[in-house]
């Protein structure tokens, strides 16, 4: 029995939309290198024309490390580094927004620039479990002038049966 409901509740935490070509793809923050590497597979498919990016914000020990020097790399630089040498274009990586925290933030604030930018259609890759919440959240920020499809990365490893057994993954699913 725990087995069937572990199984339910991390399957039911995943969910695909069809993908069609679109004019952007976001990657969600925080979830290098597997959203990443999805977003360069659907680029190189020709499912989208950019790759969209968005910094994080850091507090705490961050800070700390940069009060002593330490220049850690943002998500967004990290990811935008690694698509440049997986050969994607410099002007089709957009890094944009302000620094965010959380999924709505991070959607929310790209509204506009993805507008300006004549996106209609957005491709959001996110990790697997994350990807009902991300699409709850885009279509509410975004539609109905930016129409959202979600693609979970096929390069994260989640399993929908076993997910109590990685502490990644149990936070991710317990946090969802």
């Amino acid at each position: 029995f725990r087995h069937s409901v572990r199984n339910a509740v991390g399957s039911w935490l995943i969910v695909e939309d069809r993908i069609e070509a679109a004019d952007a793809i976001k990657v969600m923050a925080g979830e290098f290198p597997a959203v990443l590497l999805e977003a360069v597979d659907l680029y190189r498919e020709g499912q989208g024309r950019a790759i969209v990016l968005s910094p994080e914000t850091r507090a705490g020990a961050w800070d700390e490390l940069e009060r002593r020097g330490v220049q850690v790399p943002y998500s967004a630089d990290l990811n935008r580094t690694t698509a440049l040498q997986l050969g994607i274009p410099e002007k089709d990586i957009w890094v944009l927004g302000p620094p965010v925290q959380t999924t709505r933030e991070e959607l929310t604030i790209l509204k506009d620039p993805l507008r300006e930018r004549g996106v209609q259609q957005l491709i959001v890759v996110a990790i697997k479990p994350h990807s009902r919440r991300c699409r709850l959240i885009a279509r509410e920020v975004l539609e109905p002038d930016i129409h959202v499809a979600v693609k979970p990365s096929r390069h994260d490893d989640f399993d929908p049966s076993n997910w109590i057994q990685n502490r990644f993954y149990f936070k991710s699913v317990v946090t969802e």
